[in-house]
């Protein structure tokens, strides 16, 4: 439920998983009303955007992460992509971002090394540095019954 994670209309459907919650394949929309708050995937990957405007806002971490509830975060970078444009991560700290569809919703192709909602995922405050968990998803309820 990336709505609720999220508290915006973005919404992501999986396509494919490989066993263990391997190699996640995702179908993600992100609306053009508010940016995602600044989270984590807990896993690399990359993102095609495949219509639409997508706004990436790229987060480093500059602490040592031994505190789970604070973090010292800096913006890194923030750039637009479109169609056939891409943007990838690494793992855990590497994929630390914010993002959001621009002059209407956007869509994209993700592809995760791990599936991202078998696990909690840690949202951040950069003003405040405060950093919340939240549940995964319902993984069971948004897997391909084929896959």
């Amino acid at each position: 439920d990336l709505a609720r994670l999220h508290d915006t209309g973005s919404t992501a459907t999986i396509l494919h998983q490989g066993e263990d919650g391997r190699g996640a394949l995702m179908l993600l929309r992100l609306p053009d009303d508010t940016p995602t708050p600044v989270h984590n995937h807990n896993t690399w990957g990359v993102a095609v955007v495949i219509e639409g405007t997508n706004r990436y806002w790229r987060w480093e971490r500059l602490d040592d992460g031994s505190d789970p509830d604070r973090a010292e975060l800096r913006l890194g970078e923030v750039f637009e992509h479109g169609p056939g444009e891409y943007v990838m991560w690494g793992d855990p700290p590497h994929d630390l971002h914010a993002q959001q569809g621009m002059d209407g919703a956007a869509y994209e192709f993700v592809f995760f090394g791990r599936n991202p909602n078998l696990q909690p995922r840690a949202y951040f405050d950069p003003e405040t540095g405060r950093v919340t968990c939240a549940a995964a998803a319902d993984s069971a309820g948004m897997l391909n019954p084929a896959g």
